[in-house]
């Protein structure tokens, strides 16, 4: 497991399996055009200036474990853990449920260790 880079950007983060699957590059294909637009311009203004304090946009679930959130056209989440070197996300999903389930924070949290268990690699 290891983290890569998302194009054009110096803080962002993609979680990928060490045979180059990786989950949030799947998600991201399948979100509409106006969608992948908008989370594209959360994520790079993230890079640039930071998170907003905004939890409409962004939220803490359980640090470092995050959420990036886009409610137009279409409601998504992005699950993300924040490092030294910025924001790694892990996994999306089209919003079906008001709120976060405690299934989805365990699941980030075990990203999150694994990551961190073999060797926290950055490509």
């Amino acid at each position: 497991m290891y983290a890569r880079q998302l194009p054009g950007m110096r803080r962002i983060w993609l979680l990928c399996e060490d045979d180059g699957g990786c989950e949030m590059a799947g998600f991201f294909e399948s979100l509409e055009p106006g969608t992948l637009r908008r989370i594209i311009a959360r994520l790079d203004r993230t890079d640039r200036v930071g998170v907003t304090g905004n939890p409409e946009q962004y939220r803490v679930l359980d640090p470092p474990l995050c959420e990036f959130k886009v409610h137009s056209p279409q409601a998504i989440r992005v699950y993300a853990f924040a490092t030294g070197r910025g924001w790694i996300l892990c996994f999306g999903e089209k919003k079906a449920k008001p709120h976060v389930t405690q299934r989805r924070i365990d699941r980030l949290r075990a990203l999150y260790q694994r990551f961190n268990d073999e060797g926290a690699r950055y490509a």
